[in-house]
């Protein structure tokens, strides 16, 4: 499952055992986390259905990572283009 309603930072997933296999649920954050999410999920066949088996999820931060250029020239164009001020106005007020 991959939350992201309520803006939790989980850095590792979440694990629901309650169901006949595990369910990890993973989450960054909201637009005030600056994190990337990984998530490594395994399956495998068992009589004629795929099982998640094993997963791996962590969260990386972004937080001084420097921006590509190529990226950030489409998103400076669209700052533009829509008139706004910056970044963090392209994010819908909750």
């Amino acid at each position: 499952v991959i939350g992201g309603d309520d803006h939790r930072v989980l850095r590792t997933p979440y694990v629901i055992d309650d169901a006949e296999w595990p369910i990890p649920v993973v989450q960054a954050g909201g637009e005030d986390n600056h994190f990337l999410g990984r998530l490594d999920l395994y399956f495998a066949e068992i009589d004629g259905v795929w099982v998640l088996y094993e997963f791996h999820g962590i969260l990386l931060s972004v937080e001084n990572v420097v921006p590509d250029p190529e990226i950030q020239s489409i998103i400076d164009y669209y700052i533009e283009m829509l008139g706004l001020e910056t970044e963090t106005e392209l994010v819908p007020a909750a």
